[in-house]
């Protein structure tokens, strides 16, 4: 992705420079760039903001030229006409309109040819990296699958290779051929030039596989166990493959102080410009919660915190009053809910109804980033239910989150394993750069539909 944004940047100055030559002449060029640097810039931030909103880096899916091509000509027209709108409404920082033209014509042909390049290069894998499957198990053949899922990532599997000369035949998996045995390893990866060996064996010959291994990283060879590959792929931990050993190598010491810090900074003032930027939508939703249904404006919940502390999170209230009176205790909550009023399922689409948890992040119950707050009848069923879950109360609970923009609400046991998965990948790579793209894809639910 970072190389993609580059690329943008870059291809976004070029198609600057380029249009501003043709239209204007070389002699006076650096002058107009000077004088119109400020709309220039922030034009570039739409276009490469708009790219991002419209799937452009995401490389695992780039499934056609076409598709690309078509996705990267809409980015550009909705960006020629925000532009146009923000600046034409303020003359002195409108770009030429023959400028722009020509600059919206070079950022399409620009923009489009790395990533045609990118789907060439994987359809021919000239950059593929050359792997080995170290195991002959379900585990290898779910690799395989993986690797078939997405073509785009630009792994080519060489073949597999035996635990040992008892397990496993020499039929492959799936069309892909035996190699030999793990004993054989290196002969095999200087023959079949291996760039990355990926292990998929368990105990008790896990560690003499790994052991066999550790000659071919000395020699540059990448060893990659199958939670990382899950990791890259499918952006998740996957919790039938990790246990107590991964869990302390991995996430047990999160987060440091440094990183607690920030990110309580970057709380309090997300927190407060959120208030101020939303105040005119909650002053247009506030009556109509009153007038939509009897009951307060403001619903508060005991919901589970950081080590399991309950505390009330506050929301627009988006359910009838009373709602779970004469329930036995707490229920799921799902899409075509009778206990959510109209005006209740526009606010959940458009995440109106959790602007007040901002108030819960300046409190310092709540981050803007983290896993979903759950209520504590939840927590103790689903702790009893689904291995590791209490892990995701060592971190503060979120107003949004890795697995709330990658997963959609979850209303049953099995849908809270699959986003546990997600919340487990955001405990391990926590870091400014993955709140910001966080925040990002949020704002993209919000305005653009697939919340809830």
């Amino acid at each position: 992705m970072l190389w993609l944004i580059v690329s943008d940047a870059l291809s976004m100055c070029v198609s600057t420079y380029l249009s501003i030559l043709i239209r204007i002449g070389p002699e006076d060029t650096n002058r107009y760039i000077s004088m119109k640097f400020l709309p220039l810039a922030i034009t570039i931030g739409i276009f490469v903001s708009l790219f991002y909103l419209n799937g452009l880096y995401e490389t695992r899916r780039f499934s056609g030229y076409f598709r690309v091509f078509a996705r990267t000509v809409a980015a550009v027209l909705i960006g020629m006409f925000f532009v146009s709108f923000v600046f034409y409404a303020k003359f002195s920082l409108a770009i030429g309109r023959g400028v722009f033209v020509m600059y919206a014509f070079f950022a399409t042909i620009f923009v489009s040819l790395p990533r045609m390049l990118y789907i060439l290069t994987a359809k021919k894998k000239v950059l593929d990296k050359r792997v080995v499957i170290a195991g002959t198990g379900e585990i290898a053949r779910d690799v395989i699958n993986l690797i078939k899922k997405y073509p785009s990532v630009l792994y080519r599997i060489v073949g597999i290779v035996r635990e040992s000369v008892q397990k496993g035949n020499d039929s492959g998996i799936d069309g892909h051929e035996t190699l030999g045995n793990i004993d054989d390893i290196k002969d095999i990866v200087t023959k079949r030039r291996v760039d990355a060996i990926i292990v998929t064996t368990l105990e008790p010959e896990r560690q003499r596989v790994l052991k066999n291994l550790r000659a071919c990283r000395y020699r540059g060879v990448e060893i990659i166990d199958i939670v990382s590959l899950y990791e890259e792929m499918e952006l998740y931990v996957p919790l039938k493959y990790i246990d107590d050993e991964w869990l302390f190598s991995s996430i047990a010491n999160y987060p440091s102080f440094h990183v607690k810090k920030i990110k309580r900074f970057m709380d309090i003032v997300g927190a407060l410009a959120g208030l101020i930027f939303t105040f005119p939508i909650c002053l247009i939703a506030m009556p109509l919660i009153k007038l939509n249904s009897k009951g307060p404006i403001f619903y508060k919940q005991k919901r589970s915190g950081k080590y399991g502390r309950p505390f009330r999170v506050i929301k627009f209230r988006s359910m009838y009053h009373h709602a779970e009176r004469g329930m036995n205790g707490p229920v799921w909550s799902d899409e075509e809910d009778d206990r959510i009023t109209r005006i209740g399922k526009w606010m959940r689409r458009t995440r109106i109804d959790e602007i007040p948890q901002l108030i819960n992040v300046l409190l310092g119950y709540m981050s803007l980033i983290g896993p979903r707050p759950e209520r504590p009848a939840f927590v103790k069923e689903l702790s009893q239910k689904i291995p590791f879950y209490p892990e995701r109360l060592n971190v503060q609970p979120g107003l949004s989150g890795w697995a709330q923009i990658n997963y959609p609400y979850a209303s049953t046991t099995e849908q809270s394993k699959k986003k546990l998965q997600y919340d487990l990948y955001y405990i391990k790579h926590v870091s400014f750069f993955l709140d910001c793209l966080i925040v990002i894809r949020t704002l993209k639910i919000v305005f653009f539909g697939g919340g809830r």
